[in-house]
């Protein structure tokens, strides 16, 4: 159960299959079902009903479930003139299914008074009881040893993905996902400070990337990976890594990443500085590797810090400065995949830089918005400014779904 190997996700090691009657049953990712060596599920495929009622009755780890609460969640909002009789059926059904493997098999399934509940002593392992196990034992941990590491890389191998995703949205199997994922999660910080106080870096870099393909959009993971990187002297996959998550977040939920995690992008910029540095030198770094003309693009934590100095200065040098919203807007009942919607702010980005001075500041600030800073600008101006920036945007190609809106605003100084 290696987790520290070079493979960025380990594939599970074979197992003999043991002949002892059993059970295995994988729960994340998809559903599976083992018995002694052969992959059993297959006979359940076609009956969605069927695996549904052997998700919940799994899930309740051989509790009895009442047939109310079965006709509940397995019928939902259907109506049947005899639910009991049904249940009775279905169940009865899917006894004789794993009976077709081996007779012994229809056990699986236990009748109670009025309930029905999972032989979980026919069971020899199910991967999300596993995997909340070696979460409570992780948890007991005070530093970082093999046996530590052992229990973490089986408990990342054996999570990997949504629990049940075919019925991610029935309500037995969302509850188990919130919770599953969220103690996913503290041992996964749990190791990360643990693997901090070792100062062992490589090995967090590898957890965080394993934790990430499972839960990608986690605050917490990217930043621990980020300045593990950036303790590693590996600045540039830092940066990387940052424009990553500030694109993804974007593109997926249409907002910047939170306030935390964007406070990292000053610890990346900090890492490189060396106080030993002459003038010239820092000079001749601060300059752009290539000269660019237009406006300067640059990330929205970055804007903010010049929108904060514009702001600061416009009473001593008494300039006018203006913030400018561009937006992209589309007709109604017009929808545009994200794709799409990247393509045609790509543009825009393209026809800012293109049709803005030198001195500009740009910054994406929604998925379908651009914030400007126009510095002396009169404000007679920015109407032509703004028909300069629509004129190159439509000049290669026309968006006839898309205008473009814009809003203004006076930071002050002299007009």
């Amino acid at each position: 159960m290696e987790l520290f190997t070079n493979e960025t996700k380990p594939a599970a090691k074979r197992r003999k299959p043991l002949q002892d009657g059993k059970v295995t049953m994988k729960l994340f990712g998809q559903f599976e079902m083992d018995y002694e060596g052969r992959q059993i599920d297959g006979i359940l495929k076609k009956a969605k009903k069927t695996r549904r009622l052997v998700a919940l009755l799994v899930l309740n780890k051989g509790n009895p479930v009442g047939v109310h609460q079965l006709y509940e969640q397995l019928w939902d909002e259907e109506s049947i003139e005899n639910p009991e009789g049904a249940l009775k059926t279905l169940v009865s059904r899917t006894r004789s299914m794993f009976g077709q493997i081996d007779p012994a098999l229809r056990d699986l399934i236990v009748a109670h008074v009025g309930a029905y509940g999972w032989n979980m002593a026919m069971t020899r392992e199910v991967d999300l009881f596993r995997v909340e196990e070696l979460i409570v034992d992780l948890l007991d941990y005070s530093a970082d040893t093999d046996m530590f590491r052992k229990n973490l890389g089986e408990m990342m191998m054996l999570y990997t993905g949504k629990l049940l995703p075919e019925m991610s949205t029935d309500e037995f199997v969302m509850l188990s996902e919130i919770r599953a994922e969220e103690r996913y999660k503290k041992a996964v910080n749990h190791a990360i400070h643990l693997f901090e106080s070792s100062g062992n870096d490589e090995i967090i870099v590898r957890t965080c990337r394993v934790a990430l393909t499972c839960i990608p959009y986690e605050d917490s993971f990217h930043m621990a990976l980020i300045r593990a990187l950036i303790r590693m002297n590996r600045r540039s996959e830092a940066m990387a890594q940052y424009r990553y998550i500030t694109e993804a977040t974007m593109r997926y939920f249409g907002t910047h990443p939170s306030e935390q995690l964007q406070d990292i992008l000053h610890e990346i910029i900090r890492a490189d500085e060396q106080l030993e540095k002459d003038v010239d030198m820092i000079a001749q770094e601060l300059m752009e590797e290539n000269a660019i003309s237009g406006a300067y693009l640059c990330e929205y934590a970055i804007f903010k810090d010049i929108y904060r100095l514009q702001v600061r200065s416009l009473d001593r040098t008494n300039i006018s400065c203006y913030l400018v919203i561009l937006k992209v807007s589309m007709q109604k009942n017009d929808k545009v995949n994200p794709m799409e919607l990247d393509n045609v702010m790509r543009r825009l980005q393209e026809s800012l830089q293109a049709n803005l001075r030198v001195g500009d500041i740009i910054t994406r600030y929604t998925a379908t918005q651009y914030a400007i800073l126009l510095r002396g600008v009169p404000a007679q101006s920015l109407k032509n400014i703004i028909a300069r920036i629509r004129l190159g945007f439509y000049s290669e190609t026309i968006y006839e779904p898309i205008e473009l809106e814009y809003m203004a605003r006076s930071l002050g100084g002299k007009e």
